[in-house]
């Protein structure tokens, strides 16, 4: 994690946690991250997931600026590499060709320079990271090494893995990895260029705020249920 990414996760999570604790409206003086928080629990939780939503698309800018800063043999690296937001954090994808030739999972040389010039991204704004790999719904060829298109995503994404380990990108335990066949596409399969679209290995650099924001759902669903406790016991006394 960045030192500017540093910052603004510990003023997310200062503010998180002086609002759990019901210590004023959360402000921090190591971020222009606040909330603004009334004691009600579901205020709390759309407060937090404003606050991730923004943190995110700070994220996402500064992925797009590394893009549009570096370049491959001359070309930049938005020819081979796209940046979009999830609710986990920013997906780094690249199109199947670009990594490997057709019904292949051996990444390609020049795909390790790509992946080589991603390290540092990679490095800085994943804390964790899950590859996936993705297809078309075109069946394999009887003559394919793979069984079909869920064992060929998810060798893809295996062999991205395996790369990204032996340079020592992010730790193990950083890691995991996800074959999705052609059951999560981004466009329909009804034309070649669709299918291209959806034939991809997608990098996910999982946001700590993500994590701060389950973690804090978790306290505010307990609060609810302490709170609703109390109140029946009081109930009950009363009787």
């Amino acid at each position: 994690m960045s030192t500017t990414d540093e910052a603004r996760f510990n003023a997310f999570m200062n503010s998180i946690n002086k609002a759990l604790h019901t210590e004023g409206l959360g402000l921090t003086d190591s971020g222009d991250s606040t909330l603004n928080y009334n004691g009600d629990p579901t205020n709390l939780l759309e407060e937090i997931a404003s606050q991730k939503n923004q943190q995110l698309n700070e994220e996402l800018k500064e992925v797009q600026v590394f893009l549009e800063s570096n370049n491959l043999d001359g070309e930049v690296l938005t020819e081979f590499v796209s940046a979009h937001k999830s609710e986990e954090g920013v997906i780094l994808t690249i199109k199947d060709l670009v990594l490997f030739d057709s019904g292949s999972a051996e990444i390609k040389d020049s795909a390790k320079k790509l992946l080589d010039k991603l390290a540092p991204l990679i490095k800085q704004k994943g804390s964790d990271i899950r590859v996936e790999g993705h297809t078309d719904n075109v069946q394999l060829s009887d003559s394919s090494r793979y069984k079909d298109n869920w064992e060929l995503s998810t060798a893809r994404a295996s062999e991205v893995v395996a790369f990204i380990l032996g340079q020592h990108i992010v730790g193990p335990e950083q890691v995991s990895v996800a074959g999705y066949a052609e059951y999560k596409p981004v466009a329909e399969n009804n034309n070649p260029e669709n299918k291209a679209k959806n034939r991809r290995v997608d990098i996910v650099l999982i946001s700590d705020f993500t994590d701060a924001e389950n973690k804090a759902q978790e306290k505010v669903e307990q609060a609810k249920k302490d709170t609703e406790k109390e109140k029946a016991k009081k109930e009950d006394n009363k009787k």
